[in-house]
């Protein structure tokens, strides 16, 4: 159960003929190191999904094309297939290291690594397995795995000699506090030292559409993200806690707006300012 809260910041802030079996994709649980190696080990090429529990396109590919036993059977010969949620913590990560930006986006690669085509579209089953094999080539099936020893790295290594102790570190006397500054007017502005927030969070109903721009496993980092944020625009930040992997996350969003198309219309006014996100619902 996700909750929301809205942070007022004084200094924080068609449908394509199925077969009748039940045979589904097996998507590889990992990260993509770990894909890659596997890809690597197995003589095969790998390709990433990215998606959202909220994508239409993304659930009628997860319908029609993974639940087709031909597509899941070419997979399972020639692909690793991984799924990335973009709203999970690592997946958002992700989004941002290969910028994307449309959902779904596929990234295939071959088993070193390499990126060989991206796709920012849906497919029907059988033009996404055309699409696979047109890169299905010996070439690509071909890869050293990540961290696996070499002729000049010995399996067996000497482990090194305790570095010596850090010398202690002198005493300094506590400095003479100065006199306060008077507030500023300002409710964007951050303390000096960048570590005071002062804040009054809302409880707010899951409803309409936000504007996600960032999810954090650390809630200093929250508050100094709604900081900046307070001092580029004048909508209110949303902080939704989530949970992943046993841990809790925190999106960061902006505004809560009745409709989508209001919410795409912010969300360009925020990109001119360097802002950038994307359009997901509350509820």
């Amino acid at each position: 159960m996700k909750s929301y809260f809205s942070i007022v910041a004084l200094l924080f802030p068609l449908f394509i003929g199925m077969s009748g079996t039940t045979t589904k994709t097996d998507f590889f649980t990992g990260s993509l190191s770990s894909a890659r190696n596997k890809a690597a080990n197995e003589g095969k090429l790998y390709f990433v999904e990215f998606s959202a529990s909220w994508c239409g396109p993304c659930k009628w590919m997860d319908e029609t094309v993974f639940n087709d036993s031909r597509v899941a059977d070419y997979i399972e010969d020639n692909y690793i297939p991984v799924k990335v949620d973009i709203d999970d913590f690592d997946g958002y990560e992700y989004k941002q290291q290969y910028n994307v930006s449309m959902l779904p986006t596929f990234i295939i690669f071959n088993a070193e690594g390499k990126q060989l085509a991206r796709y920012e579209e849906s497919f029907a089953p059988s033009t996404f397995i055309n699409t696979l094999k047109q890169y299905d080539r010996p070439e690509n099936r071909t890869g050293k795995i990540i961290g696996a020893p070499t002729a000049s790295t010995p399996s067996s290594v000497k482990p090194l000699e305790p570095a010596a102790p850090a010398p202690p570190k002198p005493t300094v006397s506590a400095p003479t506090p100065s006199k306060p500054a008077a507030p500023s007017t300002s409710t964007a502005s951050a303390s000096a030292s960048g570590n005071l927030f002062m804040f009054d969070a809302t409880p707010l109903a899951p409803t309409g559409y936000s504007i996600q721009v960032g999810v954090f496993a650390e809630y200093a980092n929250v508050l100094r993200e709604t900081a900046r944020l307070k001092q580029i625009t004048d909508e209110s930040v949303v902080v939704s806690i989530a949970e992943s992997n046993g841990k809790p996350v925190y999106k960061v969003s902006i505004g809560q707006y009745t409709t989508r198309s209001q919410a795409v219309g912010i969300s360009k006014q925020l990109e001119r300012k360097g802002v950038s996100g994307w359009v997901k619902s509350l509820q």
